[in-house]
């Protein structure tokens, strides 16, 4: 292989093994606790093809080899069997499907025969590099979709995102077309080096306008989460504020039965009646007391939908002190069990069996939440409700609350639970 043929090679290898970084990035996390330490079988990978590229001139048996290298990166990533074993095949089609499209259509422009295009370095620039930018497109774009993005930003971000692959094509037939009457070897060295350093700055500019994308969709989602935790803070201190009225009223109310007790103790059937009105006011008063106003509030709030709607539900409450934001703590524990509640009203209308349980415990300066639901399969939709646009940021919230906190989430689903921990460290 000639010096010319073997640069483009090494540069088509570094850039496939960038794209199946991105391909596994998208669909599994890597076992490492260090991420960094993945680009060791990356770098690997890069020569190891490279040398298959240059020695094996059978290509029935450099697939096959190219395919083992790939299933053996996918030890190094948490994916499920299915995605372990398809995600490799369909990296490889859309490989060969494009270098045979982008060939094709050279050779067809052209009117070049096989042998001519197998000669032509710049040809071959065309299908190993010019087809990896297309297959390097389509994955940015799966990773958009399988992160649930919408590929929005700018308008003109978007459009330049779009054309950039077709502009890298466009620009690799003109060299082929320039190159391939040329007979100068001093020109043909300076056009293939600067040809390859503008692939660079073109597979550059298409990884940097999608990560604009993305930066500039989650800046709008966490501003959609911001107002909408903001929304809720707003409505959850009305919700407060009537709880300590209430509770204030009851205070009041207590007081006077307790008078009214006293004015009639030689009269039974008066404070006969005045414990049935006592009996009635208890009843009203907070399921649970925790001592912090806006937890209590929210709690006796969450608790008496749990019960209205029938749901079996067990708490488990041992608090002792909160040195952290109690309303977001308030917040926090309001949206896991507004999904809990959620989920179980699901299962009611399928006449099937729900249940919530809730724990809330303090160990030293360590906050644990624990809440566990009966569940179908997790859907994959933000929410159920029909307006999408003013709900379904819960979970999101969540996240968010965590992460001010610096604390720490884990989620399990079994065949008929889902539950939830959340960790948090008062420091």
């Amino acid at each position: 292989m000639s010096w010319d043929f073997l640069i483009i090679t090494i540069f088509s290898c570094i850039f496939q093994a960038f794209i199946l970084f991105i391909v596994y990035g998208t669909f599994g996390n890597v076992i490492f606790r260090k991420k960094i330490i993945v680009l060791i079988p990356y770098l690997a990978y890069c020569i190891l093809i490279c040398v298959i590229s240059v020695f094996v001139t059978n290509k029935i048996v450099g697939l096959l080899v190219s395919m083992g290298l790939l299933y053996l990166l996918g030890i190094f990533y948490k994916m499920g069997v299915a995605k372990r074993i398809v995600t490799p095949l369909i990296f490889i089609g859309l490989l060969i499907g494009t270098e045979m499209l982008i060939g094709g259509i050279t050779t067809s422009i052209t009117n070049s025969s096989i042998e001519q295009i197998q000669a032509s370095p710049f040809f071959y620039m065309q299908g190993a590099i010019g087809s990896k930018i297309i297959v390097f497109f389509i994955v940015l774009i799966v990773r958009h979709f399988n992160n649930k993005l919408e590929i929005k930003g700018s308008t003109l971000l978007s459009v330049f995102f779009v054309i950039m692959p077709i502009v890298a094509n466009m620009f690799l037939y003109a060299i082929q077309e320039l190159m391939y009457t040329s007979v100068s070897e001093t020109t043909s060295i300076l056009t293939l080096v600067v040809s390859l350093c503008f692939i660079f700055i073109i597979i550059a500019m298409i990884y940097i306008m999608d990560y604009s994308i993305r930066a500039n969709y989650n800046k709008n989602q966490m501003k959609l989460i911001n107002n909408a935790l903001q929304e809720q803070i707003k409505s959850y201190n009305v919700l407060i504020e009537n709880y300590k009225f209430n509770n204030k009223q009851m205070h009041d109310i207590n007081n006077q039965i307790t008078i009214l007790k006293g004015m009639c103790k030689n009269d039974n059937n008066y404070i006969q009646e005045i414990d049935n009105v006592s009996n009635i006011v208890e009843s009203a008063q907070s399921i649970v007391y925790t001592g912090i106003s806006s937890l209590d509030a929210i709690l006796n709030s969450k608790f008496n939908d749990i019960n209205n709607l029938g749901i079996p539900f067990e708490k488990q409450i041992m608090l002792t002190e909160v040195k952290i934001d109690s309303i977001k703590l308030s917040i926090l524990i309001a949206n896991l069990l507004d999904n809990s509640i959620e989920e179980s009203k699901r299962l009611q209308e399928e006449s099937k069996e729900s249940k919530i349980t809730l724990k809330l415990q303090s160990i030293g300066d360590s906050l644990n939440i624990f809440i566990k639901n009966k569940s179908r399969n997790i859907t994959t939709e933000r929410t159920a409700k029909a307006n999408k646009f003013k709900h379904g940021y819960g979970t999101e919230i969540i996240k968010k609350i965590v992460e001010d906190f610096d604390g720490s989430i884990l989620t399990e689903k079994t065949e008929n639970d889902y539950s939830v921990s959340v960790l948090i460290h008062q420091m």
